[in-house]
């Protein structure tokens, strides 16, 4: 498989590594070591001169293939590999040695193959525009146009197509305004929410930086976030060493009560063995002499190119439900269990006497502001309901100002009382895309537990509102629509504001944008005062939003456009098209440049607000939420007509 320079070359690599994949897809056992052979010289040949350019260094890969899917040993795969760098090293007369490496699982190397020739041509495409290789004007296979044989396996002519067919456009822009944010942040902010826990990412330093500096802009707190500090090193031979020695440091200068371990794409795509790492640490320290019990260790597996921020936020808050709430015949494992074993880690079964005290209710409110959470705190002490949020940064996201810098602020929901989530009465999780997912906090209390899961939207507006207050009332022993005195002249107060400004908002139209969940909450209460959501958008992929907006929303207008995976190149495309144009958005501070675009009203709400004060303390849920909200939008559409008014006026 010898290759020659130049043009000649890009168009044999790519060609090549389409056959390996295409062919490497469908073969079986029989076949496995010609075709692994075949796929890694072109790989890494590609990856070298295409990806790079020529310019890179070799990259060393460790090579790692699980046996029950290929049926030979390690070493005859390691000959393997060994055979194909030679082969590489003989055609290019290199004389360095050099490995490779397998994804860890047949499923993981299988998607890798299927995708990596539509990643290689785009790459080419996009280098030869800007004029880093040079641009191939022919076809790049030397083989037939229909088809390519090799090893008697038929690779299809999609996947050999001419390079000059492949544009850009078929591939999302790298610099794209994306209506989400990453992974790993969402499971940060959701451990910031666990007293003395300290989030832990497990890649590089610069994804900590990034996170820190995005979370920080929003709440205007000060946020530690520990990172295993992955160099070009660690991303070749894997990080086990990294996370031992980071681990290590963690918890001799923060002493955590839990160290939430979140991946990144780094980490996960090189197949980082996080279970496994974490039993060597644990078997390693509990041999060591006059070591503190370990604190428990929550992973949580966050690939940003597999969700949103939001994905990452219930990821990480059902993991500490399964890790610190194991089933009772479940054994401790490294991360729920310290290394004290006279300690018991499982928890007990429900006592079958009643309690002394109330038992709590688990409230899993999701992704919302401090303010929604003390709010909702104050909602279930006027019920009298003693009640766990899991996870709660009211304080540790809002807290009063220091003195003396520390490190893990006070607040947060105690571990103890995570624990204590197996004798919970019931648990509420917030969400309407949420609950299209199978496996969730409040699921896995019920499955494991017996506790009773109500799964409810976010009590954004009145109608989700009041779901809330009636399950609230239904576990004080009350009819679902009693409330206590003081929230009943609230609601009392908010449809009074509603009857006094209906003139100023009914059909107004609104585009809508952010976390899936909470577009829903805000459609629905736009919706419930008059105002026509014309587009609502998300970043999330999850299939349900728009199946959530329907069913919550029955007076919801047919023509309105719901969006999936939409990214704000797509929403303002939508947006400029509108006829008549909207009166205003509703969304995070990302929106605001198609704010001004359109010369429209802003209002933000949700992640992230990075161009006002107080994101922390703006108030979403409840009455008092949907007071606040529906006079900020009356209050924006009227400065927006006082200030285009030719003549101005100071009176309704």
């Amino acid at each position: 498989m010898a290759f020659s320079s130049g043009r000649v070359f890009l168009k044999r690599a790519v060609s090549d590594v389409a056959n390996g994949c295409s062919a490497l897809a469908k073969c079986e056992c029989s076949r496995w070591h010609t075709l692994f052979e075949t796929f890694l010289t072109a790989f890494f040949t590609a990856s070298l001169h295409v990806l790079f350019c020529g310019t890179h260094s070799f990259v060393r890969y460790v090579f790692r293939v699980e046996t029950p899917h290929f049926g030979f040993k390690r070493r005859e795969a390691a000959a393997v590999a060994e055979m194909a760098c030679l082969r590489f090293c003989s055609s290019t007369g290199r004389r360095e040695r050099i490995g490779f490496t397998a994804l860890s699982s047949h499923t993981d190397l299988l998607g890798l193959v299927q995708s990596f020739p539509f990643l290689v041509r785009y790459l080419v495409c996009h280098n030869a525009a800007i004029g880093t290789v040079p641009a191939a004007k022919t076809g790049m296979s030397r083989h037939s146009n229909s088809k390519v044989v090799i090893n008697d396996v038929a690779t299809p002519a999609s996947l050999t197509g001419n390079i000059a067919d492949v544009t850009e456009e078929q591939f999302a822009n790298p610099a794209t305004n994306a209506c989400k944010l990453c992974t790993p942040l969402g499971a940060c902010l959701a451990f910031r929410g666990v007293r003395g826990a300290i989030p832990f990412l497990h890649g590089s330093q610069g994804c900590a930086t990034y996170i820190r500096r995005y979370l920080i802009s929003h709440f205007r707190e000060t946020m530690d976030i520990a990172a295993s500090n992955f160099s070009e090193t660690s991303a070749v031979f894997g990080g086990g060493l990294n996370i031992r020695i980071g681990l290590e440091n963690v918890l001799r200068q923060y002493q955590p009560e839990l160290v939430g371990l979140a991946t990144t794409c780094l980490s996960e795509t090189i197949g980082e063995d996080l279970q496994g790492h974490l039993r060597e640490f644990h078997s390693k320290h509990i041999t060591a002499e006059g070591t503190a019990p370990l604190p428990p260790i929550v992973p949580v597996s966050c690939a940003s190119y597999r969700g949103t921020h939001a994905d990452g936020f219930h990821k990480a808050v059902r993991e500490l439900v399964r890790v610190l709430c194991p089933p009772a015949s479940e054994k401790p494992t490294p991360t729920n269990a310290g290394n004290n074993t006279d300690t018991p880690t499982t928890p007990l079964p429900r006592p079958a006497f009643s309690f002394p005290t109330p038992p709590p209710t688990a409230l899993f409110p999701g992704m919302v502001s401090p303010a929604d959470l003390r709010e909702l705190r104050r909602i279930a002490d006027l019920f009298a309901i003693p009640v766990t949020i899991l996870p709660d940064y009211s304080d540790t996201l809002d807290g009063p100002s220091w003195t003396d810098y520390q490190k893990l602020p006070d607040g947060g929901t105690p571990v103890g009382d995570i624990r204590n989530l197996i004798n919970a009465n019931a648990a509420i999780e917030c969400g309407r895309v949420l609950a299209g997912t199978a496996i969730t906090a409040a699921t896995l209390l019920a499955k494991h537990h017996g506790v009773p899961a109500h799964r409810i939207g976010l009590p954004i507006g009145l109608r989700e509102s009041d779901r809330l207050m009636a399950i609230f009332a239904t576990l004080t022993g009350h009819e679902p629509g009693w409330l206590p005195p003081a929230l009943t002249a609230e609601r009392g107060r908010l449809i009074d504001s509603w009857v006094d400004g209906h003139k100023y908002v009914f059909e107004k139209r609104a585009i809508v944008y952010g976390e899936e969940d909470l577009v829903v909450g805000l459609a629905s209460s736009l919706c419930e005062i008059g105002v026509v959501p014309v587009l609502c958008a998300s970043g999330g992929r999850s299939g349900h939003l728009a199946a959530a907006l329907r069913d919550t929303i029955p007076e919801l207008d047919e023509r309105t456009q719901i969006v999936e995976g939409a990214d704000f190149a797509e929403i303002t495309a939508r947006a400029v098209a509108l006829n008549p144009a909207p009166d205003f958005l509703i969304g995070s501070s990302k929106g605001y440049t198609l704010a001004r675009q359109l010369n429209i009203p802003l209002i933000r709400c949700g992640f992230p607000i990075h161009d006002r004060i107080g994101a922390q303390r703006t108030l979403h849920v409840g009455y008092a939420g949907a007071q606040t909200l529906f006079d900020r939008i009356a209050n924006a559409l009227l400065e927006r007509k006082q200030t285009d008014s030719s003549i101005g006026y100071a009176y309704l």
